[in-house]
């Protein structure tokens, strides 16, 4: 597998950890989560929230700082999601959520239990990622979506054309876009499937948006999400296809892939695990795989400096695009 660079940690991001520390001190107390604090690190900085990685007596921990407007009202919320999450999957063997272990929330500060197995993620990082893997991933993302009641609604495809193909058009046509590419033919065949979606009655499940490999420890029994809180609804199909597309990324450069833009039998492998390989289902998710890709390609050229980690997820997106089967224009509008 090619490796790409990757981007530069901050300086800052130490500090970051040594200032965690010194807000927590009047909460390390002697029976709590965080008695014993220490060997605090800083993951990740993303939407508002700092997600640090740190042990205590209790054992390993995940600490999550909200720093956007509001803090202790949206640690609040993370940590009810946390708990109700954590019940509505009791009754599904194999499948978990970290669990919640305290809420301080004039800091906006949620502690939850660390898993101490490999990301989903970092499985793929290593080459170490099967088809068992993705089944069981996908199993559990099955479980989350028959937690909750299932409720009827219409399929927003045309909706997501001003959020994909039509900004992707627009970047081309605006002179935005280097070089024709493999991408256009992506948009084309969104744009033909859009249509036949469009208004479709289909089962609306709770929707984490922006689920990804990072969000699953994967142990030997066990299959424990994280980072699973901000949900809404909508298809069942964009859960799946985000976690694919994602998966597609983290493989890097230079591999093998199957049809579907993805090393062989990830794809089949996840919808196996979720009960779901009808010709039906799987062109839905096919269009919100395509949509996405279009997404991610698009976003990455509306700042004024193109960062190394779009560049990178840009090269590979293009290498997966190259490897899509994509079906005929004319067979789409038929």
């Amino acid at each position: 597998m090619a490796s790409l660079p990757k981007p530069v940690r901050r300086a800052s991001w130490p500090l970051r950890a040594i200032r965690l520390y010194q807000m927590l001190r009047p909460y390390r107390v002697a029976g709590s989560a965080l008695e014993g604090l220490g060997g605090i690190r800083l993951l990740r900085r993303h939407a508002g929230i700092s997600e640090f990685e740190a042990e205590s007596d209790a054992g390993p921990l995940l600490i999550l700082r909200v720093t956007r407007d509001d803090p202790g009202i949206v640690a609040r919320n993370i940590h009810f999601a946390y708990e109700n999450l954590m019940k509505e999957m009791r009754d599904h063997t194999g499948c978990d959520v970290l669990v919640p272990l305290d809420l301080i929330e004039p800091l906006g500060i949620v502690v939850l239990g660390r898993v101490e197995a490999p990301s989903l993620q970092d499985l793929i990082a290593r080459g170490k990622a099967t088809s068992l893997h993705l089944r069981r991933v996908g199993a559990w993302l099955a479980a989350l979506h028959a937690s909750f009641p299932v409720r009827p609604g219409g399929f927003d495809a045309m909706e997501r054309m001003d959020e994909t193909a039509y900004p992707y058009r627009r970047l081309r046509l605006g002179g935005g876009h280097p070089e024709p590419s493999i991408m256009d033919q992506i948009a084309d065949s969104v744009e033909a499937m859009a249509p036949s979606f469009d208004g479709e009655i289909v089962d609306f499940v709770k929707f984490h948006k922006d689920i990804a490999p990072r969000s699953f420890y994967i142990t030997a029994d066990e299959v424990v999400a994280r980072d699973v809180t901000n949900t809404r609804r909508r298809p069942r199909c964009y859960d799946l296809a985000h976690l694919l597309i994602e998966a597609g990324i983290d493989a890097g450069l230079g591999i093998a892939r199957d049809k579907h833009g993805l090393p062989d039998g990830w794809y089949d492998a996840c919808l196996a695990g979720y009960g779901q390989d009808g010709g039906g289902f799987q062109r839905a998710i096919h269009y919100a795989m395509w949509a996405r890709m279009l997404d991610i390609y698009t976003s990455g050229y509306t700042t004024p400096k193109q960062s190394a980690r779009f560049l990178r997820r840009r090269a590979v997106l293009l290498e997966m695009a190259a490897a899509i089967e994509l079906e005929p224009i004319g067979d789409i509008r038929a």
